[in-house]
């Protein structure tokens, strides 16, 4: 019987990317995956490269809507998701993209509450704050459209 292939992590020696481990194929004689945990911790964590930054936004957007639905389903209401964000170009494109799938009306936003974990030093309404650069485009939309109550935007202040 054959199993099928999986990732394992070898030392980083045979990994293109100096310190990054390399993927590899586990033989037939490699003990079998471990189960898939329902919960993630700093041990079970891997480090994915994507091709460019439009794969890396597109992925970081499918991941976060994917991981706050699965929360959401996971936690009996009226339990919520707390979703921290960062600033810059890749991140603003990842929201940008986020408020484009079609997946986004599944997702009960009264329940997610969004939060910044850096912010610039900078006026409150200028173009360089991260939090202006998010709200001009998918947050504004999501709080427009009705689904993301305001009052669950939390800001750093200037």
């Amino acid at each position: 019987m054959s199993t099928s292939p999986a990732a394992s992590f070898p030392d980083s020696s045979d990994s293109p990317v100096h310190g990054v481990p390399a993927f590899s194929k586990r033989s037939e004689h490699s003990s079998p995956a471990p189960a898939r945990k329902s919960h993630t911790t700093a041990a079970d964590r891997r480090l994915i490269v994507y091709a460019d930054k439009r794969v890396l936004a597109q992925a970081a957007a499918q991941r976060t809507v994917l991981t706050i639905l699965d929360i959401l389903d996971a936690r009996p209401a009226p339990q919520r998701v707390d979703v921290g964000l960062t600033g810059g170009s890749d991140a603003v494109a990842a929201l940008a993209l986020m408020a484009e799938n079609p997946l986004i009306d599944a997702i009960d936003w009264s329940r997610v509450h969004v939060w910044w974990g850096d912010e610039r030093f900078v006026a409150p309404d200028s173009a360089d704050r991260n939090a202006v650069q998010a709200r001009t485009g998918p947050l504004d939309s999501l709080v427009r459209r009705g689904l993301l109550p305001q009052s669950n935007i939390h800001e750093m202040p200037a």
